[in-house]
């Protein structure tokens, strides 16, 4: 069958044939990749920065955003059956006994450092015709939301930040007084930054806890993607008209800034602007080699005067995924037209080249079909 591969020694990306996976145990899953997802660190991995075949292989199977369709289950598998669509995870726990959050099926917190991940670190992806996983790691989808499933593994990401956010906040009276509009975060501002396909999902996801939410990038303001924004009610500042400091004195109090946009000069120019009480979050993992001069002082002072707190967000567990169906479900319900959206194109895998290797214009999330 064929699979897209990244062969790191030799620089090289190419389609193959591999063999076809087996059930090797009763308690496991044959699924058909339906679509992948192609993300920065498709990007980087395609760029060689990183990424480490499967041991006894000089390639690894390239893709970790999918949706997929049951094609066989196990004998002793319970809850999946065949024409079942799944959302796998992406990372699999290190198998040691030390570690208590791979013990305990929250490997995205693992201690050890040597975990595996689906299409990135020791393990093949999703990039290839036929996977064989256990269940313990599906999420199922429901047929209505077929068209928007791939995007539930970076929705995931945001999942986990937003719980986080709200655990953490615990650590003040941060729920807005019964009766205001927008429900209990609805005097909350929040700032996101980046107009990826993760940025625009933790937009939505900020504005449907009911927070006044906000998006800076650099686009043009009349770029069609921002119109996206505008129908899912975020308002849109670009970073080339607007500094950060007139950002906030348009918004007030911000309560929340998330990165979503892998560079850390952007991260760093916005820190000063989170607010009183506020939380950073940052999700995006920048390139190697930019070098960055910060006024040390200035933030460290902000943060411990204003009781800030930055939190740094990767991976997710299982949880996050099967809470991120639900608000698939619920932002398709809402803003219909600002989801189906955010897919801009569907090519099939053989086209890889053109999408895989740079991002393209007007481009908030490519997806290949396999």
């Amino acid at each position: 069958m064929k699979a897209l591969a990244i062969f790191p020694e030799k620089k090289d990306i190419r389609i193959i044939q591999v063999p076809e996976p087996k059930l090797d145990s009763p308690d496991q899953v044959l699924i058909h990749p339906l679509e992948v997802g192609i993300c920065g660190t498709d990007r980087g991995l395609a760029r060689f920065e990183f990424g480490t075949p499967p041991p006894g292989l000089d390639y690894l199977v390239a893709g970790h955003e999918t949706i997929g369709e049951v094609v066989e289950a196990g004998k002793n598998v319970e809850g999946f059956r065949k024409g079942d669509l799944v959302v796998p995870t992406v990372r699999r726990p290190c198998g040691e006994a030390r570690c208590l959050p791979c013990r305990i099926e929250e490997s995205d917190m693992c201690f050890t450092g040597r975990f595996t991940e689906r299409g990135i670190k020791s393990a093949g992806g999703y990039m290839t015709e036929l996977i064989a996983e256990h269940p313990a790691y599906l999420t199922r989808i429901p047929a209505g939301l077929r068209s928007v499933g791939v995007l539930l593994e970076p929705l995931s990401i945001i999942e986990k930040a937003l719980k986080q956010l709200e655990e953490i906040q615990e650590r003040l009276p941060w729920k807005c007084p019964p009766g205001t509009r927008g429900g209990k975060y609805g005097c909350r501002s929040a700032l996101v930054l980046g107009a990826g396909p993760v940025g625009f999902l933790a937009a939505i996801s900020l504005a449907n806890m009911g927070m006044k939410t906000y998006l800076a990038s650099r686009n043009d303001p009349e770029d069609p993607k921002i119109r996206v924004l505008e129908r899912a009610g975020i308002t849109y500042f670009c970073s080339r008209q607007r500094s950060p400091q007139e950002i906030a004195e348009r918004i007030g109090n911000i309560d929340v800034v998330l990165e979503a946009a892998g560079s850390s000069e952007l991260s760093f120019e916005y820190l000063p602007i989170l607010g009183v009480n506020g939380i950073y979050i940052m999700t995006g993992v920048p390139g190697q080699g930019n070098t960055l001069s910060v006024n040390g002082d200035d933030i460290m002072r902000r943060i411990v005067v204003y009781n800030q707190v930055v939190l740094g967000v990767v991976n997710a567990n299982l949880s996050a995924f099967r809470r991120g169906v639900e608000h698939l479900a619920a932002f398709c319900e809402k803003v219909p037209e600002s989801m189906e959206a955010i897919i801009t194109a569907r090519v099939p895998l053989e086209s890889y080249a053109g999408y895989l290797m740079q991002k393209q214009r007007g481009e908030i999330k490519s997806v290949l079909s396999l």
